[in-house]
Parts: structure tokens; sequence; C-alpha cells
């Protein structure tokens, strides 16, 4: 099963929080894809994203759970966890 975090921002601050969110999945060795694109782009669009940044979970390209808004790094990985959508290489 393919799985993919899609991660949609507004401006640069919100970028930079989302590849520091990137950045500690990384360093915990989860294992998914990332990919992150601004407000203006087609996936934004399509999603109708209202709320920024917001988290698409993506299981085998189909929007499995969507997280709106800014959270720190724990939080987040708690939210996945208790969906049952990361999966820890360790």
């Amino acid at each position: 099963m393919q799985l993919t975090l899609v991660a949609v921002y507004l401006d640069e601050t919100q970028l930079e929080y989302i590849i520091s969110v990137r950045n500690g999945f990384k360093q915990e060795n989860f294992n998914f894809n990332f990919e992150y694109y601004d407000a203006e782009s087609e996936i934004a669009k399509h999603y109708n994203i209202q709320s920024y940044p917001t988290f698409l979970l993506l299981k085998n390209n189909q929007v499995s759970n969507i997280i709106e808004g800014k959270m720190n790094f724990s939080e987040l990985k708690e939210r996945l966890e208790k969906i049952n959508y990361v999966s820890n290489g360790n």
C-alpha cells in the first residue's frame, strides 16, 4: 500500500513549518511519501482547501483523512498514529 502525506500551505512561514514536519518524520524513519504544495496549486483547488496548513492523507492515491491547522510535530504524529496511518520503520 502506498502512503502519502500531502501538505498544503499558504505562506513561507507555513512552508518552513511543513519542511520541519517532513524532516521530523524522516529522522524517525517513518515510511511514507511526503509532498507539499502552495495554496494556489491544482491540488488545493481540487480539494477546495480553505484552511492552512492542511494535511491530506492518501492511501493508494485516495484521500483517507484530512487534518487541518498547525500543530507541533508530536501532536501531528499522534493524530496520524491514532488513525493507523503512520508505520514506523523501527
